[in-house]
């Protein structure tokens, strides 16, 4: 529970800016959004510049979250998610997007709460 609190804060204070607006020019908060959200945006096209850009947030939101569980994984007893070194931001999201597809009864669930499920269940540690 401290660690997703620990990986919320880090990820809302990289990710604020970055989504300070939406398209339709509203405010956007990182904090609430929902895995339901994230989906949407790891799911964009890619034909469109819009698109290519929540796609890179997805990714960037999505390899935070593994960067951040990795990097607190000393003060902690157990490792959440073991991902093979040199894993790409885009294998993440593709990881989180199926496991959001299989489980969408946890898609009202705090996005970086159902990334933490997504990848420790792919990247499971021994």
């Amino acid at each position: 529970m401290i660690l997703r609190a620990a990986v919320t804060g880090v990820l809302l204070v990289l990710a604020l800016p970055a989504f300070a607006q939406e398209a339709d020019s509203e405010a956007f908060f990182p904090q609430q959004m929902n895995a339901r959200q994230l989906l949407l945006q790891c799911s964009s096209s890619s034909m469109t510049a819009s698109g290519r850009e929540r796609q890179r947030y997805c990714d960037g939101f999505i390899s935070g979250i593994e960067e951040s569980l990795r990097l607190a994984a000393p003060l902690h007893a157990k490792q959440l998610i073991c991902a093979p070194e040199g894993v790409r931001a885009k294998q993440l999201s593709r990881a989180f997007i199926s496991f959001a597809n299989s489980h969408q009864a946890d898609l009202v669930k705090p996005a970086a709460a159902v990334v933490v499920d997504a990848l420790s269940s792919t990247y499971p540690c021994p």
